[in-house]
């Protein structure tokens, strides 16, 4: 655990030297208390959209909507042990709806950050998942990498 609470600090402060814009989330339902760090070019802008939708998708648990954002290539993962557990396109079809349906599973976000080439995205969140073993909100981390328009990659830290 100290292992990722370092590697998330790590992250956080070498992403946050990339610059950016804080702004408000308009998707937020907490806007007034959560930042959101978004460099001035079209390339963040563009992946700041993704990431709007992605939070959106979450929050209301809309699975196809989520599943939309991905890649068909798409890699998610969960590092809570070593090595990472990793997930694929047809993995996710089957997980997310079923995830979406159960009333315990929360993903609340707290503040994100996208790198200055927009290819990146840093996540902060409360993560609650019963079926993984985490039935209260816990401290998280995503990173996600976009590619061609699309979440290519999503890593969660817990």
């Amino acid at each position: 655990m100290k292992r990722l609470s370092l590697l998330a600090i790590f992250f956080v402060f070498t992403l946050s030297a990339c610059g950016g814009v804080k702004t408000t989330s308009p998707n937020s339902p907490d806007a007034q208390a959560s930042q959101f760090t978004v460099p001035d070019n079209p390339n963040a802008k563009a992946s700041q959209a993704i990431v709007e939708n992605w939070i959106v998708a979450y929050q209301t648990s809309e699975a196809e909507a989520l599943l939309s954002l991905w890649s068909d290539d798409i890699t998610w993962s969960a590092c809570t042990n070593s090595p990472c557990a990793a997930y694929y396109l047809a993995d996710l079809k089957h997980y997310v709806p079923r995830d979406f349906k159960n009333p315990e599973f929360k993903v609340e976000i707290q503040s994100y950050l996208i790198t200055t080439s927009g290819k990146y995205a840093i996540v902060q969140a409360l993560y609650a998942d019963p079926m993984v073993g985490l039935r209260t909100p816990t401290p998280a981390v995503a990173i996600l990498e976009f590619k061609d328009g699309k979440i290519s990659k999503e890593t969660w830290y817990w």
